[in-house]
């Protein structure tokens, strides 16, 4: 497979820093592994090296990028007869909160989406017990956190991630809390509809909640409420997700029979 990678803005021709034990260990175990000059990018070029051949799938594994820059690189690697192996759409289709919501409600905390002048009408009506708030693709995760009980928490909420993030990425969203257990918090990668886990033990019960996501790889974080039952936390296209505690080895196996 090929991968491409930003690249280190302090050092021109390396790979981004944070990425660097991934590039190496995917090379290692046979994979074609590209860098594009983070500079150029943001100057709307790009510059790969070593150039990916004609004809080429392409999986991207970086920073988050927005749908208008996502569309951007499909774009860029079109005119290079390059293509990336997950589409626009595909990659809204588990990036976006109400793109996969709709295919898992029952697994996830209910959820409502709306503007911002709906807030206080949608909050009376729904009368939840404690909410809480995001954007489509993040939380707030300064140490006041996404949980709120009131209108105004929530305005107070919406407005940090205004200050941290200069936007509400593709909207509001107001989920029902949940009482889960934090610690049993388990993050699995969906590589073209088989689930992976960090310790390639897959639980039974897994397979019943995998989503269909247009998408062929996505990740799921999933939690047990206090009643043992398993809850979609989380779901984010692949090639954006952190393999945060999975051994490097057990997240480079899932394309060994690529």
């Amino acid at each position: 497979m090929h991968f491409l990678f930003p690249g280190d803005p302090l050092e021109v021709g390396s790979v981004d820093a944070h990425f660097s034990d991934e590039f190496q260990v995917l090379k290692q175990a046979g994979h074609a592994c590209h860098v594009f000059s983070v500079e150029h990018w943001e100057d709307g070029l790009l510059k790969i090296k070593p150039a990916i051949p004609v004809g080429q799938k392409v999986l991207y594994r970086g920073w988050m990028m927005k749908l208008p820059e996502y569309a951007q690189l499909q774009a860029k690697l079109a005119e290079r007869d390059a293509q990336l192996l997950i589409s626009t759409e595909q990659y809204k289709s588990a990036h976006y909160l109400s793109s996969w919501y709709p295919h898992c409600q029952q697994n996830t905390p209910e959820t409502v989406f709306l503007h911002d002048e709906d807030l206080v009408e949608t909050i009376n009506r729904l009368n939840w017990s404690a909410y809480f708030v995001k954007d489509q693709v993040k939380s707030l995760t300064t140490t006041r956190g996404s949980k709120a009980k009131t209108a105004a928490e929530i305005r107070e909420i919406l407005s940090e991630l205004l200050t941290y993030r200069g936007e509400w990425e593709g909207g509001i969203c107001i989920r029902r809390w949940e009482d889960l257990i934090v610690e049993s918090e388990e993050r699995f990668f969906i590589w073209k509809g088989r689930a992976y886990c960090k310790d390639g033990n897959v639980p039974p019960w897994l397979g019943e909640m995998i989503p269909a996501i247009g998408s062929p790889f996505f990740s799921m974080d999933i939690a047990f409420n206090r009643q043992g039952k398993p809850r979609i936390v989380e779901i984010g296209d692949g090639q954006v997700s952190s393999i945060k505690n999975w051994p490097l080895d057990a997240f480079v196996h899932i394309f060994a029979g690529e």
